[in-house]
């Protein structure tokens, strides 16, 4: 069996090299420019706040088709020339296709394939929609120090076969702790999708903590 985090990774990387991810949602920086302005002019605020380095790297995670950078570099030149004219461009992208778009609109730009290829220089970093597409291993701490790692199991996947198009993800959860005991329940997660489009619609998540509680009690406060 896969363990998640993988799966997740091999799914996501797969998913955005070679899919347009912009058919089935869209993000802030789509809606308006203000969202990447807004972001430029924080960057220009806080390089004041480091002490001016030059040169600086401005660097973005998942730039998708480039618009939020870009309303963010047109706010920075300007308001702050200073600053447009220390920072250095950097993507981290992943994707040939998106790489192909943000090009057309990013000129003078390096583009990273990992943020580990990034120079160790001063850098202000961006990032939207971009740490929630990532596999979560543990993302609060108090779990983290519990626990030695987790693992799905999934059991079964039910489609609808009439009316309004759905499908259940039933699956095991298992958890397992520091001392090496292991927690596991069933959880199922119920899809609705949109009956015009195929999108999903809404996420139901169905699970009952009770046998977390009756195992973990107050070992881990």
């Amino acid at each position: 069996m896969e363990r998640l985090d993988r799966f997740m990774a091999r799914a996501n990387a797969a998913y955005y090299a070679h899919h347009d991810p912009f058919r089935d949602f869209t993000t802030s920086p789509e809606i308006s420019q203000v969202f990447g302005e807004i972001l430029g002019l924080w960057a220009a605020v806080t390089w004041e706040l480091i002490g001016r380095p030059e040169p600086v790297l401005l660097v973005e995670l998942g730039p998708g088709r480039g618009t939020l950078i870009a309303d963010a570099l047109r706010a920075i030149a300007a308001v702050a020339p200073a600053f447009r004219a220390a920072l250095q461009l950097h993507l981290v992208e992943s994707s040939p296709r998106l790489r192909a778009i943000q090009a057309e609109r990013l000129s003078g730009a390096t583009w990273h394939d990992t943020v580990e290829t990034v120079p160790r220089d001063p850098l202000l970093m961006v990032a939207n929609e971009f740490l929630d597409a990532l596999p979560v291993r543990q993302f609060v701490k108090k779990v983290a120090d519990s626990s030695r790692g987790t693992k799905l199991t999934v059991h079964d996947v039910l489609v609808s076969a009439e009316g309004h198009l759905r499908a259940v993800a039933y699956y095991q959860y298992d958890w397992r702790l520091k001392d090496g005991s292991r927690v596991a329940f069933d959880c199922a997660d119920v899809f609705n999708f949109d009956p015009s489009s195929g999108h999903i619609q809404s996420i139901v998540l169905v699970y009952d903590t009770q046998p977390v509680r009756a195992v973990v009690e107050d070992k881990y406060p």
